[in-house]
């Protein structure tokens, strides 16, 4: 059948309940696609465990006529987290809704069982063992029309080539929505402005206190989209662009991706090379953003999120996709002093060539040798080793709070997944369908 657009509408939300540390230790570059993580110096004590309840029904939905309908929770707080107004309460935020992998179309066909669903923040209040939502946004355009997380249309600005499918009676619909957004990284500017990360484009949008979109910025332009990116960023792998989002004390705003560039693809699936890009609000040109690398522990690695500690100091999260307890789940401190700047001034779509030791970033190999200096890193918290019972195969989402505490939130996928291209529930090891928590540990030394 046709593609077509679906024209957005609100998804009514209904959740209830509940001394400066020492300079960072740098990992030398390597040629290996292994790097053994620096001696942990900090101690680490859990103090909360909290959850998001209890979990409202977004839809029931059957994929195959006669098969049981599956729950798909209206949850998804989790993707990233940040202190809120006042103290007790933080924001959240979702992705672009539930989402599956849906073989017998393009490699990066997604069913949609909810395809309205608006992508929103939620402002939460701690009550004891609990969070409860307090205020509820959906993300709209400037006119106030509701966002949906549909992929944009193919051949557009920012596109990733993903087809968004949805089941009707009528058959199988393709579909799109031109200013659909995969939300991911948040910040919140001290005017009460929200600044997301998305992941298609990749895009830096900033809202105002409504949810209502004031700007989008990209690595092209399109309509409502200024280029303020450089155009490398393009080559983002899809589903794996800008995850992590943070605002400096300065204002400045730093995005960071989630796996290397496909640039091209085949070096950048075996590159440990993560790209962070620094951009000004107040001068939003590619000239005027700088660049720098990020280097994995392993290639089959990711980073869910970036935080600011002070201009060039910031927390990262690095992880993989596995259940504990086979699974890699880290908060790093890096620091941007003494790393090079890899932008590249003729702002080229394959970005700043490297000669004789890689065409592109993501082809080098051996850094040193290539003049690349890395952000240095040091591991602050290992959630596998640090604290108990961490059951959660995605933590998306951290925030500091003072100088010495860390919360940690997680992506719950709305409770589904797919098994061979079936929408099931999403079951964490011990059996129950995975759900939204807030962690908190404290640290020692303080991080600031």
């Amino acid at each position: 059948m046709s593609p077509r657009v679906f024209a957005p509408i609100t998804v009514a939300v209904v959740l209830a309940a509940c001394a400066d540390a020492p300079a960072p230790t740098a990992i030398a570059p390597a040629a290996t696609s292994d790097v053994s993580p620096s001696a942990g110096r900090y101690a680490v004590t859990l103090e909360s465990v909290q959850e998001l309840t209890p979990r409202a029904l977004l839809t029931n939905f059957t994929q195959f006529p006669g098969q049981p309908s599956v729950r798909v929770s209206n949850s998804g707080m989790g993707s990233a987290v940040a202190p809120g107004p006042t103290p007790g309460t933080f924001w959240f935020l979702t992705d672009r809704g539930p989402n599956v992998d849906y073989p017998g179309t393009n490699p990066d066909g997604k069913l949609f069982p909810a395809p309205r669903f608006a992508p929103r923040l939620g402002l939460f209040t701690s009550f004891g063992s609990s969070l409860r939502l307090t205020r509820a946004i959906n993300l709209a355009l400037g006119s106030g029309k509701p966002l949906t997380g549909l992929p944009l249309p193919l051949g557009s600005c920012g596109s990733t080539n993903e087809k968004g499918y949805v089941l009707e009676a009528t058959g199988t619909l393709t579909v799109s929505d031109p200013n659909g957004m995969d939300s991911e990284g948040l910040a919140v500017a001290p005017n009460g402005d929200f600044w997301i990360s998305d992941e298609y484009g990749p895009f830096i949008a900033r809202f105002d206190a409504q949810g209502r979109e004031k700007a989008r910025y990209g690595p092209c332009t399109g309509t409502g989209i200024t280029q303020a990116l450089p155009a490398v960023f393009l080559t983002r792998r899809a589903n794996r662009g800008m995850e992590g989002l943070t605002m400096t004390p300065g204002g400045k705003i730093v995005g960071m991706m989630q796996s290397p560039l496909d640039n091209p693809r085949t070096a950048g699936r075996a590159s440990r090379a993560l790209r962070i890009v620094v951009l000004d609000p107040a001068n939003p040109t590619p000239a005027a953003t700088r660049q720098y690398v990020y280097l994995l522990e392993r290639n089959s690695l990711l980073s869910s999120e970036i935080v600011a500690l002070d201009e060039t100091t910031f927390l990262v999260l690095e992880r993989d996709g596995n259940f504990p307890p086979a699974a890699v789940k880290r908060i790093y401190r890096i620091s941007l002093l003494g790393a090079t700047d890899e932008s590249d001034p003729a702002d080229g779509s394959t970005g700043k060539s490297y000669g004789a030791f890689g065409a592109t970033l993501e082809a080098v190999t051996d850094f040193p040798g290539a003049g690349i200096v890395p952000v240095s890193k040091e591991l602050v918290v290992d959630l596998l080793t640090d604290v108990a019972g961490y059951p959660h195969d995605k933590p998306e989402g951290i925030a500091v709070i003072g100088n010495d505490r860390i919360v940690i939130s997680n992506d719950d996928d709305f409770g589904v997944t797919d098994a061979a291209g079936v929408l099931v529930p999403k079951t964490l090891p011990n059996g129950r369908v995975d759900f939204n928590t807030l962690w908190t540990v404290k640290v020692s030394p303080p991080l600031r």
